[in-house]
């Protein structure tokens, strides 16, 4: 019997929802009080940290998810294998991250506590990291609900004395500080689980990460120019303006975030059901369209709702000096129907190996971020860092498309996903 039932897939799509939305709900309540607690202008500095930590998957993408999902499905290897390979291998990514991050600050002779949140934030990406091989194990299993719950229980509680600490008016290294420990928690139930449910196997074969990586070095490449034109908004508004337009800036990305959280959960469980598909065409379309369709279907009430209760709870959280995120995040919700209507392609890109394509059109995004980003923000600000955004993901996702006749399918495929009048045809 086929795992990819209608509960199953259903099942899969709640608990990793469930996941994000959960964590983005502590990450929101939390983050408010810590952009209130500290201002903008100190908030708005350890932001501008994180988002350079934010350019280390341009280090551990090398060993892609959607390519280690694909090994999974194959069954060419067994998954304690894979696993084993892929967390030894994203290891020593990290740990060349924290090498890296060590000499960025010496070299820029940057103060301890700039060091100290530095530090504790690439301890907490090593951590993520050492439970990615598990995670996407149970999450191509439709298994995901083993792991969200206990996993949870303790980021919640890391929020918690977060939230204690902040009470206290301790230094804002603390936040950092906790998020590691939160993540190393988790590492050690992620393991626990597993442990019970198979036996611990060190069987690690170089040539397998070898084979991986291999694969993945077109997504690398092309992650790594969509790293640098999502985080660069950020690093540039705190070279060009100051660490308070950073501040501000967050928290409208912090809310855009919370708007987009079912994309990753859909995309996740579409991608092995896709890969299924991979030989038989008709059904692989009918699949992708439906997911498309439903996500498109979603948004259409969710964007504009979020921007009617926005409108009138957003003073109940923040304060005054934080008041231009609202046109700010209007501006990113036009880059998250974008994203929504184009949340598979990537996945198609993927199954039917054509990442070269997306490698194109990621570099030549990047090229098109970076001018604008340093033409509006220096004219606009914090808005000409949203405009920048969202004129180079439609670039990318849709303009770019026509210029390689294997990705204009695509452009069609965006149209029809409007026609959501369809869904109702397909359930009966």
């Amino acid at each position: 019997m086929s795992r990819y039932t209608r509960k199953n897939v259903l099942s899969n799509i709640f608990w990793i929802f469930f996941d994000k939305a959960f964590i983005l709900l502590l990450k929101f309540l939390v983050g408010v009080k810590i952009a209130n607690h500290y201002g903008a202008d100190t908030f708005g500095h350890y932001q501008y940290i994180a988002s350079i930590v934010g350019f280390s998957p341009l280090l551990y993408e090398i060993i892609n998810e959607r390519i280690v999902q694909k090994f999974f499905s194959s069954n060419s290897e067994s998954h304690q294998t894979i696993i084993n390979s892929v967390t030894i291998g994203r290891f020593i990514l990290s740990s060349i991250a924290l090498i890296a991050a060590f000499i960025y600050c010496w070299i820029l002779k940057s103060e301890t506590e700039t060091i100290w949140i530095f530090f504790w934030l690439i301890i907490n990406n090593t951590f993520i990291n050492l439970f990615f091989g598990i995670q996407s194990f149970y999450e191509n299993r439709l298994k995901a609900r083993k792991i969200v719950v206990p996993v949870n229980i303790t980021k919640a509680l890391a929020y918690g004395v977060i939230n204690y600490l902040i009470t206290l008016d301790v230094p804002i290294v603390y936040i950092p500080f906790m998020h590691a420990v939160g993540s190393i928690l988790s590492f050690l139930i992620i393991l626990v689980i597993y442990v019970k449910e198979f036996p611990i196997q060190f069987n690690l074969k170089f040539p397998l990460l070898k084979d991986i990586i291999h694969e993945s070095k077109f997504l690398w490449i092309s992650t790594t120019a969509f790293v640098i034109f999502s985080q660069m908004d950020k690093v540039m508004l705190g070279s060009l303006i100051d660490d308070a337009s950073v501040g501000v800036y967050s928290i409208a990305l912090l809310l855009s975030t919370v708007t987009q959280m079912l994309l990753t959960p859909i995309r996740n469980t579409a991608f092995p059901m896709l890969l299924n598909y991979k030989e038989d065409h008709e059904n692989f379309k009918r699949a992708y369209l439906k997911f498309s369709r439903q996500t498109v279907a979603v948004y259409l009430i969710l964007i504009p709702s979020s921007v009617i209760v926005l409108k009138y709870t957003f003073h109940l959280f923040f304060v005054s000096e934080y008041n231009d995120c609202l046109e700010v995040y209007n501006l990113l919700l036009i880059i998250i129907f974008i994203q929504a209507v184009c949340n598979l392609q990537t996945s198609y890109l993927t199954i039917y190996e054509k990442t070269k394509y997306l490698l194109y059109k990621n570099v030549i995004g990047m090229i098109i971020n970076i001018i604008l980003n340093f033409i509006l923000i220096k004219n606009i600000g914090i808005y000409g860092a949203a405009i920048a955004t969202g004129v180079t993901q439609f670039a990318t996702y849709y303009v770019l498309n026509f210029f390689y006749e294997d990705t204009r399918i695509l452009n069609k495929w965006v149209l029809q996903s409007f026609q959501i009048w369809k869904l109702v045809k397909s359930n009966n």
